[in-house]
């Protein structure tokens, strides 16, 4: 067998590494929102509702910003390794 994976040249194979090194991401800026008006829920002539959609009214949603790409594990540890866990500002009762 082993004469079989050395014509195979499999050593090789096993040496490599499994993917390409990814490209490094480029951090984008964050996204801005304005402020609005958004209508919400179901207007009362639809028919059937669910309770939680009823029924259409207008919310004001503030100015907003959100970065622009999902957390990553690194960032992620960052925030747990600092207490982010322990401030109970970022976190509801419910979880």
């Amino acid at each position: 067998m082993a004469e079989q994976a050395q014509a195979l040249d499999l050593d090789a194979a096993v040496q490599a590494p499994l993917w390409a090194e990814l490209p490094a991401r480029v951090l984008r800026d964050a996204l801005w929102f304005p402020s609005q008006c958004w209508e919400m829920g179901s207007p009362r002539d639809t028919g059937f509702t669910p309770d939680a959609e009823k029924w259409a009214h207008e919310v004001g949603i503030p100015e907003f910003e959100i970065d622009a790409q999902a957390v990553n594990w690194a960032q992620f540890l960052e925030f747990v390794e600092d207490g982010g866990y322990d401030d109970e500002r970022w976190w509801s009762n419910i979880g």
